[in-house]
């Protein structure tokens, strides 16, 4: 097969899957008058609780007192596989300190695997298709726009949140830095700025 072909092929299935995805949320997307959540600076964050890649349910409570990082995802997402390399460094390099990055797959198993092994990804990895997007709704992302990051407290409250593009090496100093034990406490965002109630 010629590297023309191989290109056609390989664009075709892109396609394919992003017209899939598109479709999948057609078919699951809120009944009108429902209640859209709302993601607040300074509140309190959402439930999680999404199955690990050994198909065991993981909350996000078992992380609580570190600063997390959650980090929405797929595998069939550009700017998704762009950012995660940078993850993977994060966690390695503000771990001790007291980072958890928690990457949240709208995907199946085998392809989160599969680029948990490409990437070098060692922190907790959850997965989900209907479940995941769920949370991703529930986690203020109306649109179900990906990448999307939202960065949560020890304490358990939403710090900042990047939306509609991937993580740059600068976004340390706004998403990690500020909020780590014994630096600050002042609410940042990168990104879409979440309505505030004021606290």
């Amino acid at each position: 097969m010629s590297r023309r072909h191989a290109l056609g092929l390989g664009l075709l299935f892109a396609l394919a899957a992003l017209a899939g995805h598109s479709l999948w949320r057609l078919q699951h997307a809120p009944t009108a008058g429902a209640a859209e959540p709302e993601l607040r600076i300074g509140r309190p964050h959402p439930p999680l609780r999404l199955a690990d890649l050994d198909g065991r349910p993981r909350d996000i409570e078992e992380w609580a007192g570190r600063l997390r990082l959650v980090n929405f995802w797929a595998s069939w997402c550009p700017p998704c596989r762009e950012e995660l390399p940078l993850l993977a460094r994060w966690q390695r390099e503000y771990g001790p300190a007291g980072l958890t990055v928690i990457g949240v797959a709208l995907d199946r198993p085998e392809a989160v695997a599969a680029a948990a092994a490409r990437y070098g990804l060692d922190y907790p990895l959850l997965w989900g298709e209907a479940d995941a997007d769920a949370a991703l709704r529930a986690w203020g992302n109306r649109l179900g726009t990906l990448p999307y990051t939202v960065v949560v407290d020890g304490a358990g409250r939403v710090r900042a949140v990047q939306d509609r593009r991937a993580l740059r090496e600068s976004d340390a100093r706004e998403l990690i830095e500020p909020f780590l034990p014994g630096t600050g406490e002042s609410p940042r965002t990168a990104g879409e700025r979440p309505r505030s109630d004021g606290n």
